[in-house]
């Protein structure tokens, strides 16, 4: 809304109980994929998500996720610059989940990792941003 110079006359601010029901239904919406966010509060009995619909209205789901953003846009460094970073908007979040992730898992002696099920030449940022921070 700073950035439009507009007020949205929808919104309204949001607790942490609501955030974490929001982070849920995206959790939950992960695991049991649907083609559109909208159909996990459909009236179709074999479609719709009962539990979903008890949560949040789709009009706040949409706001929240119009306006949700995890890094301070005003320091965002411009393209070309030198410290720019593609994965800034995302930096704090990936970092917070690595070091979760290194203090919380512990893998056993068994354990397999499938790098692919698709023929894919492509190369993706994150994974040379990751190599870089693990070496």
């Amino acid at each position: 809304m700073q950035q439009k110079g507009e007020e949205d006359r929808v919104w309204y601010d949001i607790m942490e109980e609501e955030m974490k029901a929001y982070l849920g239904l995206n959790i939950v919406m992960g695991i049991n994929q649907l083609p559109s966010y909208k159909d996990y509060r459909s009236k179709d009995l074999f479609l719709g998500n009962e539990g979903t619909k008890s949560i949040m209205t789709v009009r706040r789901y949409e706001k929240i996720t119009e306006y949700l953003h995890v890094s301070d846009r005003a320091n965002e460094p411009a393209r070309r610059a030198r410290n720019f970073d593609k994965l800034y908007k995302v930096r704090e979040v990936i970092t917070m989940a690595r070091r979760n992730f290194n203090n919380n898992y512990k893998p056993n002696g068994k354990l397999a990792i499938d790098e692919a099920m698709i023929k894919w030449t492509g190369r993706l940022i994150i994974q040379a941003v990751f190599a870089s921070q693990t070496n």
